[in-house]
């Protein structure tokens, strides 16, 4: 490996990021309520190479018989590792186009992390516990973010136009439908940008209660 190609391309993007605006994002639906685990991503205008930041393995964990977190968001590249911290046996799998893969039944920590390279929605299930389900959205850019249940997120921005879209897995339509343009302009401390998308309703199998909570 050229250690000094990367360190270069390392602190090209750090440098952008000394730059970098604030830029504040607030999704709501057609019924005017706040969307949480909305994944908002930015891509360049300029259609420039998108330096790949991708430094650490995400953790996608299985606590208590649900995945968390149930929506996450990584770059092309990055690898995933999914420990279970249950006292029983889980079979993590995914059919998806974007990234198929089977862990067979397991406790603790797989041997291997499994490797998303391919941009798109991964959904995630356990063959065991029906309602046991989460997603992953994979995208080229390394600006992303994930809202809060507030609806709100932040996503750091070099200067420059952007195409600002949004994801949710309850989501009617594409994410090219979602896409609004945006220029980040440096001279600013924070900008902000507003969404409201449709939704669907989304089948989730019930899970009875475990003696503490009731079930859902």
């Amino acid at each position: 490996m050229n250690y000094s190609v990367v360190i270069s391309l390392l602190g090209l993007f750090w440098a952008n990021q000394l730059q970098a605006v604030n830029l504040k994002v607030i999704i709501d639906n057609s019924k005017g309520e706040k969307v949480k685990d909305a994944v908002v991503f930015a891509a360049p205008k300029s259609g420039k190479n998108l330096i790949n930041v991708t430094a650490q393995e995400k953790v996608i964990d299985q606590r208590d018989k649900v995945f968390i977190p149930y929506v996450s968001v990584v770059q092309s590249g990055t690898k995933v590792v999914f420990p279970n911290h249950d006292k029983i046996r889980h079979h993590v799998y995914s059919f998806s186009d974007a990234k198929q893969f089977e862990i067979p039944l397991y406790k603790g920590i797989p041997a291997e992390p499994i490797l998303f390279d391919r941009p798109g929605v991964v959904t995630i299930g356990c063959n065991i516990h029906d309602w046991m389900m989460s997603y992953n959205f994979v995208t080229k850019t390394p600006y992303y973010a994930i809202t809060d249940k507030t609806g709100e997120t932040t996503v750091n921005l070099p200067a420059g136009e952007y195409e600002i879209k949004v994801w949710h897995p309850n989501l009617r339509g594409s994410t090219d439908k979602t896409s609004q343009s945006i220029i980040i302009n440096e001279q600013s401390a924070e900008q902000s940008i507003n969404f409201t998308i449709q939704q669907k309703k989304v089948w989730r199998a019930w899970r009875g209660g475990n003696g503490f909570s009731k079930g859902y």
